[in-house]
């Protein structure tokens, strides 16, 4: 919803605009690479709400490679609410739903796709044992084939228990960016 200020604590705003889009951090960087002539595949897993098949075609429009989007049942899909005020401050709230469904079991079947990719954009957003998974396995044991140059790590949350990830011992923070050996 767009307002032009942001509610205070127990007040309503009734004049807000209200419009609804698809999205979230993993798939819009999935689609802006997609669109800049990427060959994209997106993994991750999606509900089974009134929402999903409309999600899925537009993924399939935007040329993501959803293969390896799993569709969970009796949970709906990842959603967020976002009131934005006249300034760009913003409200979030997020249901991450079947995002956190990714389960390293699902990560295993999804190899087929990691191995061949160049590069792996992956957001912090999914449940903590498949991080740990990723970023365990990227040594070169399971990632890490030929092809892969880059790993990048977006997203709003440190792992369990940590106040960093600091993969190359000089890239601490939310984002980091690591070169795979060769």
């Amino acid at each position: 919803m767009k307002m032009d200020r942001l509610p205070e604590k127990g007040e309503t705003i009734t004049d807000a605009g209200f419009f609804q889009v698809y999205g979230g951090k993993g798939v819009n960087q999935a689609v802006g690479a997609a669109r800049a002539g990427g060959k994209v595949a997106f993994v991750n897993c999606v509900g089974n709400d009134a929402y999903t098949p409309q999600m899925l075609e537009n993924f399939r429009n935007d040329g993501l490679d959803i293969r390896f989007v799993f569709q969970e049942t009796d949970i709906a899909s990842g959603h967020a609410l976002v009131m934005i005020g006249g300034e760009g401050n913003n409200y979030l709230s997020v249901a991450p739903g079947a995002n956190y469904k990714l389960t390293p079991e699902l990560i295993d079947r999804s190899m087929p796709v990691i191995d061949e990719a160049a590069m792996i954009i992956m957001q912090y957003e999914i449940p903590v044992e498949s991080k740990g998974d990723i970023h365990s396995n990227f040594d070169g044991k399971t990632l890490i084939s030929k092809k892969v140059k880059e790993f990048v790590i977006m997203g709003g949350q440190y792992p369990e228990g940590k106040k960093e990830w600091n993969f190359d011992g000089n890239m601490p923070g939310i984002t980091n960016i690591i070169k795979a050996k060769s």
